[in-house]
């Protein structure tokens, strides 16, 4: 039978991998939390003009509620159930041949001048959605829909992507996605509740498009505000140090 001192030694060797492991996986952990405060700081670090960007493109998705509440209000004025379907291929139509064209037009012009245009569609398009109590109309608010985001849909993505740094692209991109997918699921919950509210009060179902006017309303403003007023406040500076500067006088 083996012996007290080598029962003791055997238990040594049995605790010896456990208290390993512990090392191992409290050194793991020590890791995991400088990465998450090295990535924490490299967030911060991200430019103003990201941040920016993504502002604009929030607001905008604030607006960009479900086709349900577009299907609903055609159902409003009459339209068939039979006849639904070709409000999405007009859509969808105008958003896949018209987004090559206008993504060529935005490297001629600009990108932003492309996205004050594509917002106005869809300024035009709600305010259609409201009024218009024809076929011919809720036709009409689609084919402004589907220009916009042939207009917006990869230019907004150029604007953002511009703004991060090489090395930050995964994180930045990562915010993004959570910023907007956010953005989508609040935007969808006060456009059902709005119309549910003018509804109940008789208005129709235009509570969802009401909505839908304010927010890109916003976003126009703040893609104006934050892009051509930036520029017009940098060419400014620039002219200004040029004038101070002795080796130009």
């Amino acid at each position: 039978p083996p012996t007290q001192q080598q029962q003791q030694q055997q238990q040594q060797h049995q605790q010896a991998p456990s208290s390993a492991d512990g090392g191992a996986g409290e050194e793991s952990a020590e890791t995991l939390v400088e990465r998450l405060r090295v990535l924490s700081r490299s967030v911060k670090d991200l430019p103003i003009g990201f941040w920016q960007s993504l502002l604009i493109v929030c607001v905008l998705y604030l607006a960009r509620f479900s086709e349900s509440f577009m299907t609903i209000r055609a159902r409003s004025v009459g339209m068939g159930v039979s006849e639904l379907p070709l409000l999405l291929i007009v859509d969808q139509l105008m958003q896949s041949t018209l987004t090559y064209p206008m993504g060529a037009l935005a490297d001629i012009f600009g990108r932003k001048y492309l996205l004050l245009f594509g917002f106005s569609f869809l300024i035009a398009a709600n305010v259609i959605f409201m009024t218009s109590t024809s076929t011919i109309g809720i036709i009409s608010g689609y084919f402004l829909v589907g220009l916009h985001m042939s207009m917006t849909q990869c230019n907004l993505k150029a604007l953002v992507s511009t703004t991060i740094p090489t090395h930050m692209r995964g994180s930045a991109f990562s915010i993004v996605g959570l910023a907007t997918g956010s953005c989508l699921f609040l935007g969808n919950i006060m456009a059902g509740q709005l119309m549910d509210v003018t509804t109940a009060h008789g208005l129709g179902h235009i509570g969802a498009f009401m909505w839908g006017l304010v927010a890109t309303c916003l976003a126009t403003f703040a893609l104006i505000f934050l892009t051509f007023c930036d520029e017009t406040l940098l060419k400014s500076k620039d002219e200004t140090n040029l004038k101070a500067d002795p080796a130009n006088t």
